[in-house]
């Protein structure tokens, strides 16, 4: 991330329960951060470092990150 062109959108992915560590670097160097939690329940299936993410919440984040299929 630190070699990236300002204004690059980064969109992070991650449980329920998340931090604040990739928002705290994009906001340093000038990046777009969108973040996206599982919601809560999606987690249950194997362990904590498995999650879900649901689709509908996730295309509403590549709109708001206005990300589309051609760049």
């Amino acid at each position: 991330l630190i070699f990236s062109r300002p204004g690059t959108r980064v969109i992070e992915l991650f449980p329920a329960v998340g931090m604040d560590l990739y928002w705290r670097l994009c906001d340093a160097v000038g990046l777009e951060y969108y973040p996206l939690n599982a919601r809560e329940g999606d987690s249950s299936r194997c362990g904590p470092e498995d999650y879900a993410i649901s689709l509908e919440d996730f295309q509403k984040i590549l709109k708001r990150a206005k990300v589309t299929a051609c760049g």
